[in-house]
């Protein structure tokens, strides 16, 4: 015989306050991939509050899941529509697009949902904030009274960034400790102002921003060196490691965009990079990345 709590409630209320609880983010889909559940954790990694969502499509520019090289996980790749056809549960590392425009490193683990007679009647995706990605704006965090971060994206500002290109140029000088530099640029300044002026392009600049803050490994860092460009440096690295995060960078800034008034906002990004040499200085090391190869996307 239950007593307390469990004798005073229902089984869908303990159910929906478990849920509740979780630190995870969870939805379900019914077959139609609509969102009849949303819980506060999903709320928190998404931004997006139950309201919002609850009898929308799953793909219904909301999350719009994609791979590492920004390519939409949707459609037939849905790891929601595959679990749904052959009941399968599946594990997968992606990135999800968060209210705001920017991209949000996860960890999703899908499951069929079935009936009593075992039928299939939806899926259940629960997913978390991967933890191989420390989160740079997690670190910055507490800074913004010292004044050594950028106002508009969250960043290290131009004066911090340099004294941190300093330090790693004197542990590459010293220790031998390599480090890559990249510069990104954001593009499309002119088309955005002019579709939604110049709050418009802060916005989408700030995603940006985000994007690459977020998903950066712990041994990078990221700053705002020029209206539209961010220097950024990657320690204990080696060309083919810097090539492999610059790619990723791009193809992820490039999957960002924000809604401005009904329309979606995209850029292009151009990224150049290079490994720092012995005895340069910051301001020949940020010259000489300036005017190393460009990768666009």
């Amino acid at each position: 015989m239950q007593t307390g709590i469990l004798a005073r409630t229902t089984d869908e209320d303990v159910y929906r306050l478990i849920l509740q609880s979780l630190e995870d983010g969870v939805y379900l889909v019914d077959m139609d991939r609509r969102i009849t559940y949303w819980n506060e954790g999903a709320e928190r990694i998404t931004g997006y509050l139950s309201h919002d969502v609850i009898g929308r499509h799953c793909g219904d520019a909301l999350l719009l899941h994609s791979g590492e090289n920004g390519v939409p996980l949707c459609g037939a790749a849905c790891p929601l529509t595959a679990t749904m056809v052959d009941g399968r549960p599946r594990h997968l590392d992606t990135f999800l697009r968060h209210q705001r425009g920017h991209r949000v490193p996860v960890s999703i683990r899908s499951a069929p949902v079935r009936d009593g007679g075992g039928t299939i009647i939806g899926a259940v995706e629960i997913f978390h904030v991967d933890s191989r990605h420390y989160g740079l704006l997690q670190k910055f965090r507490g800074l913004e009274p010292f004044g050594c971060l950028d106002p508009d994206t969250g960043v290290a500002n131009r004066e911090m960034t340099l004294v941190r290109l300093r330090h790693r140029l004197e542990d590459l000088q010293v220790f031998g400790i390599p480090v890559g530099l990249f510069m990104v640029e954001i593009e499309g300044r002119d088309r955005v102002r002019a579709r939604g002026g110049h709050a418009a392009w802060l916005s989408l600049i700030a995603a940006a921003a985000r994007t690459m803050a977020e998903t950066i490994p712990p041994n990078g860092f990221l700053g705002r060196w020029e209206e539209h460009r961010f220097l950024g440096l990657l320690g204990n690295s080696d060309p083919m490691t810097l090539h492999e995060l610059t790619a990723r960078l791009a193809g992820l800034v490039q999957a960002t965009d924000v809604v401005w008034w009904g329309d979606a906002l995209r850029t292009t990004v151009s990224i150049r990079s290079a490994m720092a040499e012995p005895g340069e200085s910051p301001e020949s090391a940020v010259a000489r990345v300036a005017e190393s190869v460009v990768g666009s996307r």
